[in-house]
């Protein structure tokens, strides 16, 4: 017919279509999957920053369970002392183990000191598909004498 034509023919067309169409949805599948991937770790991340924030805080209240403020005179703020400065609350492995802490703090108020009580816990907490669990903290301020 025409040999000094060259082209494609439609067959060859149909097969360069196909295969240059499962290399862009390989290419595709495999970005997404890279992408999701990517946001899994970025979150886990920011949980393992945000958990060592939690532990920063919760030891800072454990390494001043039992202070008791002292005025400059030397005499203790509160007339009783504390007890049961720290109390770990053990449930054997069935559900919402905690910490209670008591201390001392100095403040800016007129006292100049309260005498706190802060208890952190996990608490139980349905979720869509299985049982997770949050920390639970409470926070109780004195500003007179705290009984146990």
């Amino acid at each position: 017919m025409f040999p000094n034509r060259k082209a494609f023919t439609l067959v060859e067309m149909l097969v360069a279509l196909a295969v240059s169409s499962i290399v862009i949805i390989a290419a595709y599948a495999s970005y997404d999957m890279v992408k999701t991937q990517y946001e899994k770790n970025i979150d886990i991340a920011d949980m393992h920053t945000s958990g060592r924030a939690i532990m920063r805080i919760i030891e800072r209240d454990i390494r001043m369970a039992g202070y008791e403020h002292r005025d400059s005179s030397g005499n203790k703020t509160f007339s009783t002392g504390i007890s049961n400065q720290l109390v770990l609350n053990e449930s054997n492995n069935a559900c919402c183990d905690g910490v209670s802490v008591i201390y001392d703090y100095p403040t800016d108020t007129e006292d100049g000191v309260e005498r706190r009580r802060i208890t952190y816990s996990v608490r139980e907490f349905p979720g869509t598909e299985e049982i997770d669990y949050s920390l639970h903290c409470c926070h109780t301020f004195t500003p007179g004498c705290l009984h146990d």
